[in-house]
């Protein structure tokens, strides 16, 4: 059911329209615990669409509880593989630069800060590590 810009899970996950698995909500609001960043590179809601569409109208994507969509680019170029920072470091930078600001001044990512908050942190990637995505969330001494 939508609400929104947001999904409510029913209780089902689905694949290729046959339910794969349950689960219970305890539909308690509570504090957050955990979030989960999931970039999918180069996806947009073109690729969404489809990939619910050709799933008979089933995608876990669009049933998740809260999503969210961003429109990232450098401050030179609309099109840009360094838009990943802009998640990571929270600023825009130019247009093949990575972890740095518009002053190409090194800036910590997210996974950087909450490292010396002790939080535990995790980076799951399937395409090399060294790719403008993935480097962005990386720190490389």
């Amino acid at each position: 059911m939508h609400r929104g810009s947001s999904f409510l899970l029913n209780s089902s996950l689905y694949w290729l329209g046959k339910v794969i698995s349950t689960y219970h909500s305890d539909k308690i609001n509570s504090q957050v615990k955990n979030i989960i960043l999931i970039i999918g590179d180069g996806n947009g809601l073109s690729k969404i669409s489809a990939a619910t569409l050709s799933n008979y109208g089933y995608l876990s994507l669009t049933q998740l509880k809260f999503i969210g969509i961003i429109k990232t680019q450098s401050v030179d170029d609309f099109t840009t593989a360094s838009s990943a920072t802009a998640i990571a470091i929270g600023e825009k930078t130019h247009s093949r630069s990575i972890g740095t600001d518009v002053n190409r001044t090194t800036i910590e990512n997210i996974i950087e800060f909450l490292s010396k908050y002790k939080y535990n942190t995790d980076f799951i990637t399937f395409d090399n590590v060294a790719g403008a995505t993935q480097a962005a969330f990386i720190h490389f001494n």
